[in-house]
């Protein structure tokens, strides 16, 4: 992946505190809940995925969208490969064609990239390499990049979303997996 060298003014670096990472993991939660909650859509079921073929699909994603700051330009990282903290299933819904547990596979990281690099650029990048995908659908708010989410949307109804602030050089990653019957020894939030 190219490096997109920041060639203004260095951005100001801000303390981050772990209130502000705390804020946006709930915040993420708070979106991946809502967006499963009750029944969902059947579009979004895939009965056929399971806890194990399901997490090969959502590394290989995270870790391409990851990859597009190298590592040598993240300033600080919340994002760590090889541990389950940002890996977990939740229940997705209740009550579609009488199958009462339902769940979705979530995966994400948290960075900030240095200085040198515009993550305006990169969500730029983003955006056009993976509408260049067969079968993905890239959309954002039509306000441009300053702040904003990148949503992808894969051919297997896996939704992405990558959100950048050009200011501090943060750069987030949330993913889900599509809605699949929940086995039978899963009991709430686990990880996988």
């Amino acid at each position: 992946m190219p490096t997109f060298v920041n060639a203004a003014t260095p951005r100001k670096l801000h303390t981050r505190s772990r209130a502000q990472g705390f804020l946006l993991v709930g915040a993420l939660a708070t979106l991946a809940l809502s967006g499963c909650s009750g029944s969902p859509q059947e579009g979004y079921v895939a009965p056929a995925s399971t806890l194990t073929e399901a997490p090969p699909f959502m590394e290989e994603v995270v870790e391409e969208l990851v990859s597009y700051i190298p590592p040598e330009h993240i300033e600080e990282s919340w994002y760590h490969p090889e541990k389950d903290q940002t890996r977990s299933t939740m229940f997705c819904s209740a009550d579609l064609d009488g199958v009462s547990d339902y769940i979705t596979i979530t995966r994400g990281g948290l960075m900030w990239a240095d200085d040198t690099v515009d993550v305006v650029e990169v969500a730029k990048q983003i955006e056009a390499d993976y509408s260049a995908k067969p079968g993905w659908i890239v959309t954002r708010p039509k306000v441009g990049y300053s702040g904003p989410e990148i949503t992808l949307h894969s051919p297997g109804e896996y939704m992405f979303n990558v959100n950048i602030d050009a200011e501090t050089g943060y750069f987030a990653i949330g993913g889900w997996s599509p809605c699949f019957p929940a086995p039978p020894e899963h009991s709430g939030i686990d990880r996988y």
